[in-house]
């Protein structure tokens, strides 16, 4: 059996986006909302594999697993300094990647000033992409 693909997510929500666009099927927050939980998501199951794939990470997970990742991310201390600065900007950008997704899935009126709207929501597909880029460069470290 294959794994799944977690980036399938980040495709899912940019068609989510565009087709809703066209169309206007459903509630632009509604998709919107979904669209920034589920872009979350592709992100942080590429840090997540990366992690446990790579021998200088030292972070154990449980309870709070995701701000836990965040905290390994940007406390990085081994490889060289080019790895830790790369681990640190990830961990920086999962941190606002994760803010945006607790408030697309827990909160009825927006927080901290972020609508959700197609140009919020495209803009952390935007992020998640260059954050899974990050993330590769990372192995070539």
């Amino acid at each position: 059996m294959e794994k799944y693909d977690w980036n399938g997510y980040l495709d899912f929500s940019k068609k989510l986006l565009a087709d809703n666009r066209l169309d206007k099927k459903y509630d632009e927050e509604t998709v919107c909302r979904v669209a920034i939980s589920r872009a979350y998501y592709a992100a942080y199951h590429a840090a997540f594999k990366f992690s446990v794939s790579d021998k200088k990470f030292d972070v154990q997970f449980g309870s709070g697993s995701h701000d836990s990742l965040i905290l390994a991310y940007k406390e990085m201390k081994k490889g060289n300094v080019k790895f830790q600065t790369a681990c640190r900007t990830i961990g920086n950008i999962l941190s606002t990647l994760k803010k945006s997704r607790v408030n697309a899935d827990y909160h009825e009126t927006c927080i901290m000033g972020e609508k959700m709207n197609y140009y919020n929501a495209h803009s952390v597909c935007k992020k998640v992409g260059e954050l899974l880029d990050k993330i590769n460069d990372l192995a070539l470290l």
